[in-house]
């Protein structure tokens, strides 16, 4: 029987001469208990920024602390942008703009962006994918658009 030791989204310990499992089993026990609360709540915008909070967080203790993490809208130097992402992980080093709401980060500096969504139909997979699309039509500077169209169709088949 594992006893935790100590429970919060920063730092785990749990009994177990704390390994990593011991370490991804406290992380699943706070994953659980916070994934309970957020489905008492009722409005459906507020249960999707519950989501995001607890992805943001999880990713928190996971990621580099150079790795930043936000939301908002990618852009590229011709003008284009994604759709509202609801999670981007960036570089810090890139500029971005800090708007209400979330963000608008440079492609350049884009590590990765995640679609969170508490229940998933076939509409709400569709929306994700359109929202992942967005992202990867736009273009990096330097890279050449025939590079970002074969990444954009291996994506999309």
């Amino acid at each position: 029987m594992r006893t935790i030791k100590r429970l919060t989204a920063g730092a785990i310990w749990v009994d177990d001469d704390q390994s990593y499992n011991g370490w991804f089993d406290g992380l699943e026990a706070v994953l659980e208990a916070e994934s309970r609360l957020s489905g008492l709540l009722n409005h459906g915008p507020t249960v999707g920024q519950a989501w995001e909070f607890l992805v943001t967080r999880v990713l928190k203790t996971i990621l580099p602390s150079g790795v930043h993490i936000g939301n908002g809208m990618v852009i590229d130097r011709q003008g284009n942008s994604s759709k509202q992402i609801d999670v981007v992980i960036y570089d810090p080093r890139f500029p971005m703009m800090k708007l209400d709401g979330g963000g608008l980060y440079f492609v350049e500096g884009v590590l990765a962006t995640i679609e969170v969504k508490s229940i998933i139909d076939t509409s709400e997979l569709r929306g994700s994918l359109e929202n992942c699309r967005s992202v990867l039509a736009l273009w990096p500077h330097g890279e050449h658009p025939h590079e970002a169209e074969a990444r954009i169709k291996f994506y999309a088949d």
